[in-house]
């Protein structure tokens, strides 16, 4: 049976295969998925302008180390100037600030490759009921075509792939339990905002000014 990446060779005519690389074990494990089977062509990271940098630096690091190609991404609209045009973003509208700092310079990145290229996407139905629905392996939403490698996989698939390759994540995730490429707190609680806190001071002060 054909992998998904020949799928959508043969269905779309994609040539090239870019990872989209948080710092998160989903994107790290599609990556080396995606490598393993002679199909990451490059991979790149969005500056949402409110992540972490020690996550940015994480992965500008793996990415030498594994020599894989690496570009950085930075939206049209910065966070600030978002949350100064709009206000702070709230789960209703989780999708408009996504669209600002991430959807769009991804968009950007594909449009501009001479070849007819694909995102290599960490999603997973089993994230969430919506993804399930909404989602698939392979996705075409306009012209982007992304390709999903571990769309079917389970969280506890996803550790066991990451133990057993000996991959590693975003140091983020040992202090605030996730990646920290963007902090925009649409989907933060409190207990996730005093982490930031504690853990990164100097992003809590930016936020709280902001407010």
């Amino acid at each position: 049976m054909e992998n998904i990446f020949e799928e959508a060779k043969r269905k779309y005519g994609i040539e090239k295969f870019y990872a989209g690389l948080s710092g998160g074990k989903d994107s790290i494990s599609c990556a080396d998925v995606a490598d393993k089977l002679g199909c990451l062509d490059g991979c790149f990271f969005i500056d949402t302008t409110i992540g972490l940098p020690e996550t940015k630096r994480f992965v500008e690091d793996y990415c030498k180390e594994r020599g894989w190609n690496l570009t950085i991404l930075t939206p049209k609209t910065s966070f600030e100037q978002f949350v100064m045009k709009f206000g702070f973003p709230t789960v209703m509208f989780h999708n408009v600030v996504m669209g600002k700092l991430k959807y769009q310079p991804m968009r950007d990145f594909i449009n501009s490759r001479p070849e007819k290229s694909a995102i290599i996407s960490g999603v997973r139905k089993k994230e969430s009921k919506r993804r399930g629905r909404t989602m698939s392996p392979i996705l075409k939403d306009g012209r982007m075509i992304f390709v999903a490698p571990i769309f079917n996989w389970t969280t506890e698939q996803t550790w066991d792939y990451m133990r057993e390759n000996l991959l590693p994540r975003s140091p983020a995730y040992e202090t605030i339990g996730m990646s920290g490429d963007c902090l925009c707190g649409a989907f933060a609680d409190g207990q996730e905002a005093v982490k930031i806190r504690q853990c990164y001071p100097e992003i809590a002060n930016i936020i709280s000014q902001l407010e």
